[in-house]
C-alpha cells in the first residue's frame, strides 16, 4: 500500500459571524472529516502549496448545531469534492428542507469562502455517513472515504471517485504501525463492493513505480499494469498505472 502521505482527519470546528451591523447573523458547531492527496496536514489548507498536485480530495460537514438568520442547521450534512484552488462540487443531504438548503447555499461564500469561489454546481444528493471512534466513512453521488481507526488515531484510510463506468482510486494508506493485519485489504473490499452497486466496471489506480509492495498487493487483488506515467508525483516521480475489471477474481 502506499507510504501514509495524505490527510484523513476528523475534528470539531465552531464558526460563527463577526459582530459587523447589517451583516448575516449565523452560528455552526459541526464534525469536519477531510480526506485529500497532499501530505499531513494538507498545506493548502494553510496557503501553501500541494505536496502532491493537484491536491484532489474530499471534505464532509456535518453541523451538530446552529443557525442562519431564523433557520435552524442542526443536523445539516454536505459533502463537498474537490481539486484545491480550482473547482468543487457541493452535494447537500437530501434530508433537508427547502428552508435549509437555502440558508447552506447562503452560508458558501461568507463561511467557506474557497470551495465557493471554484463551485461548479450546488445540489441536493444522497450522503451517507458513519462517524464511530473506530471509522469515519463517508460516501455522495461521485466519490466514497472510509476512513479505519484505531485508539483514536487513524490507522488507515481510502478515496475513491465514481464516474459512469470507471472508479479511480484516489488513495489508499496504511499507517506503518497498522500494517499487515488486513486493513487495506478491508477498505478495498468496501471499495469494490460500492463499485460493483454503482455499475462500474473498471477501477483505476496510480501508484510510486518505486513500490514494490503496493505493486504486489495490487497485483494480489486483480489489478494489472497498463504502464508508465513520468512525472506524476509532484513533477518529478514516474508512477505505474494499473488498473482491474471487476469481474475479475481476486487471489
Amino acid at each position: 500500500m502506499r507510504k501514509l502521505f495524505a490527510v484523513g482527519a476528523c475534528c470539531l470546528v465552531s464558526l460563527s459571524a463577526p459582530p459587523r451591523a447589517a451583516e448575516p447573523n449565523w452560528h455552526l458547531t459541526a464534525t469536519v472529516a477531510e480526506s485529500c492527496s497532499c501530505n499531513i496536514s494538507c498545506p493548502c489548507n494553510f496557503g501553501g502549496e500541494p505536496t502532491r498536485n493537484p491536491c484532489e480530495g474530499n471534505r464532509l460537514i456535518s453541523i451538530a448545531s446552529g443557525h442562519y438568520e431564523n433557520v435552524d442547521l442542526a443536523g445539516v450534512s454536505f459533502l463537498v469534492t474537490f481539486t484545491m484552488r480550482s473547482w468543487s462540487k457541493i452535494y447537500v443531504s437530501d434530508k433537508v428542507s427547502t428552508a435549509q438548503m437555502t440558508a447552506v447555499e447562503a452560508l458558501m461564500p461568507i463561511a467557506f469562502a474557497g470551495f465557493h469561489r471554484g463551485m461548479l454546481s450546488f445540489t441536493k444528493a444522497p450522503i451517507t455517513m458513519d462517524i464511530t471512534p473506530q471509522r469515519v466513512k463517508f460516501s455522495g453521488p461521485e466519490s466514497s472515504v472510509v476512513v479505519a481507526r484505531r485508539e483514536r488515531q487513524i490507522a488507515a484510510f481510502a478515496i475513491m471517485h465514481f464516474g459512469d463506468e470507471v472508479a479511480h482510486l484516489n488513495l489508499l494508506a496504511v499507517a506503518p504501525e497498522h500494517r499487515r493485519q488486513g486493513l487495506g485489504r478491508q477498505l478495498m473490499d468496501w471499495l469494490t463492493a460500492t463499485a460493483i452497486e454503482a455499475g462500474v466496471f473498471r477501477i483505476n489506480l496510480e501508484l510510486r513505480t518505486r513500490n514494490e509492495s503496493a505493486r504486489i498487493f495490487y497485483e494480489c487483488l486483480g489489478f494489472d499494469q497498463l504502464g508508465v506515467v513520468q512525472g506524476y508525483y509532484q513533477g518529478r516521480e514516474a508512477a505505474l498505472r494499473m488498473s482491474r475489471r471487476l469481474a475479475k477474481n481476486q487471489c
